[in-house]
């Protein structure tokens, strides 16, 4: 982490974050890590960040940085994001911008994504409702475990 390779920088504030490595579970250390290695591009670490934020653990509550976050990533392709992303279009009631981005998700084949979409077909939120869409993408989860 002292070479700034983002990788081991985000690993560094997961361990404060969790306290893995017998480190002690640190949250404020753990932004702080995390903000680092979102300077040095790491989508793992913009979507724990981002958590942190909307949950004020560490940080001050922001949800306006949170969802900041979550759209850097997102933009960039990460499916993580693209999912929290989605789960916040939800949240704010807008259901067609979440059914996309959690479209983006789910193609690049993470469960939870895949369920979701299973979901948003099957009750038509976001989308419209296609029971045989919605089993697709039941399954494709369901054959996950």
């Amino acid at each position: 982490a002292e070479n700034d390779v983002p990788e081991a920088v985000f690993n560094l504030g997961l361990a404060y974050e969790t306290g893995i490595y017998d480190l002690p579970i640190n949250p404020k250390k753990a932004a702080k890590i995390y903000k680092r290695a979102v300077g040095l591009g790491n989508l793992e670490a913009m979507v724990n960040l981002s958590r942190l934020y909307a949950i004020g653990e560490g940080v001050k509550m922001d949800s306006t940085k949170a969802a900041r976050l979550d759209r850097m990533a997102a933009g960039r392709g990460f499916a993580k994001a693209q999912c929290a992303l989605a789960n916040e279009y939800f949240a704010a009631g807008d259901f067609v911008e979440g059914a996309r981005y959690c479209r983006l998700a789910a193609e690049q084949g993470l469960t939870e994504a895949e369920y979701n979409m299973g979901c948003f077909y099957r009750t038509g939120q976001g989308v419209q409702r296609d029971v045989g869409e919605a089993r697709r993408w039941f399954s494709r989860a369901a054959a996950k475990g």
